[in-house]
């Protein structure tokens, strides 16, 4: 018969510490999940955004200087410049959805909704009869 070898004492000291770290991590992981589980969400933060964009012509589709865009959820108005652009600085939720109007004499009116942060919005206005 042959004799048995035995593991030296330092092979059996790591898998004894290699067992007692894995089964600690894994106490401390359970312990943990209850105080996860019970937090509520936190509310999300507002934060400044832009809103931009440029007012056209519907038929020259030309820029359309003097009219009046504003956002009637935040009490916000801003007149196009000869350029036709406009341009708005909100604190609110990350890109909320917000609705916009614009109003020129000679023009109907014209309302949408816009996702904060889009800096390219563009629209034409109709004439009005």
């Amino acid at each position: 018969m042959c004799p048995k070898k035995t593991k030296p004492l330092v092979e059996k000291w790591q898998a004894w510490v290699g067992l007692a770290v894995a089964t600690l991590t894994a106490v401390m992981l359970l312990l943990d999940l209850p105080a996860k589980w019970s937090r509520e969400p936190s509310p999300a933060v507002p934060f400044e955004q832009p809103l931009a964009g440029m007012v056209l012509d519907e038929v020259t589709h030309e820029p359309l200087s003097g009219v009046i865009v504003s956002l009637p959820d935040f009490a916000m108005k801003k007149t196009t410049e000869a350029d036709g652009f406009f341009s708005f600085r909100v604190t609110s939720q990350k890109q909320a959805r917000v609705k916009f109007t614009a109003q020129k004499n000679g023009y109907k009116s014209y309302s949408n909704y816009a996702n904060l942060g889009n800096t390219d919005l563009r629209f034409p206005l109709e004439k009005g009869k």
